[in-house]
């Protein structure tokens, strides 16, 4: 089949996710406008201190993204300097904003391969860091569920262990030392050894676990700008930021999680807030992140452009 037979195909795939994402967001304009009124009653206003506090908090949040990434690559024995680290984090990060939740990892191989890293145990690190993304908001809903007691997910309680436990041995070094090398076998490569220990990948996981809380409570204070929601209702934001978060991950033809996030939110937001204040929310919520990302990336490149110019290769040793 010829390009050209196929880009009917790609068009209409391309036009459906499109029209997915459309219709989630219509639908929530839908709610909100239809309950306008309710927002008079509840004296809608948006508290700037609790704004600023929610963004704020998103900062170290996000570097502690970059950090791990860069914590991750040196236990593999692919790192380069904290500097280039960031930076090339920054610049992959701007992949997830493109469909098909292939070009943050893409633009990672490029960078990392122009260092002279080799792509075999590079792919490692690739695939374990949304492992252990998974991971980290897989255990946080699972607690959360556990701790709310929410009849509506609770059936999930059953299912999110197993889940856990095919994440824990996917995660296994051993594991995907074998997999991995079966491959560079078929592909007449040479095995590679990975160094990292799995006591290693449990501190990573908890560290994201801890680096997700900073993330759900700055999203408790975006709440709070808008509606007086009582801090014992934390376990249920946690619950509603880890469900969001892995519903967006599966939703590949979403970029960034782009409407399938704030359907999520919207979902589950209501249960402790009127609709209206939860369209809200959610709303707020991606123009917040959005922002506030956009802003680290740009710092971050900012900074590092002192010493990195990406528009010329290091030379480093070539590995495998």
């Amino acid at each position: 089949m010829t390009d050209r037979q196929k880009s009917p195909g790609r068009m209409l795939y391309s036009a459906l996710k499109l029209g997915v994402v459309a219709l989630i967001f219509f639908f929530l304009v839908r709610v909100l406008v239809r309950n306008w009124s309710e927002l008079g009653r509840h004296e809608f206003g948006i508290d700037p201190v609790y704004l600023i506090g929610s963004a704020l908090m998103l900062i170290p949040a996000y570097a502690g993204t970059f950090l791990l990434w860069d914590l991750l690559t040196r236990w593999l024995g692919v790192s380069v300097a904290l500097g280039r680290a960031v930076g090339h984090y920054a610049i992959s990060a701007l992949g997830k904003y493109v469909p098909g939740k292939v070009w943050m990892p893409a633009a990672r191989f490029v960078l990392y391969e122009r260092e002279g890293k080799g792509r075999a145990l590079l792919s490692v690190a690739v695939a374990m860091e949304p492992l252990l993304h998974a991971a980290g908001s897989a255990a946080i809903f699972l607690v959360a569920v556990l701790i709310v007691g929410e009849q509506q997910v609770r059936f999930l309680a059953g299912v999110v262990p197993l889940v856990l436990a095919a994440l824990a041995v996917a995660m296994h070094p051993r594991i995907l030392e074998r997999l991995l090398n079966a491959g560079l076998r078929m592909l007449g490569r040479d095995p590679v050894r990975i160094r990292i220990r799995y006591r290693d990948v449990i501190f990573l996981l908890v560290l994201y676990i801890a680096l997700y809380q900073v993330y759900y409570l700055s999203f408790f204070l975006l709440i709070r700008c808008v509606y007086h929601l009582p801090l014992q209702q934390f376990p249920y934001i946690a619950l509603c930021c880890s469900a969001a978060g892995i519903v967006s991950m599966i939703a590949v033809f979403a970029p960034a999680g782009l409407g399938v996030r704030e359907g999520m939110f919207f979902l589950l937001l209501r249960g402790v807030m009127p609709e209206s204040l939860a369209v809200i929310v959610a709303l707020l919520n991606r123009i917040v992140t959005l922002l506030v990302e956009l802003a680290v990336i740009g710092i971050v490149l900012l900074v590092s452009k002192r010493s990195v110019r990406y528009d010329e290769a290091p030379k480093g040793e070539q590995s495998v």
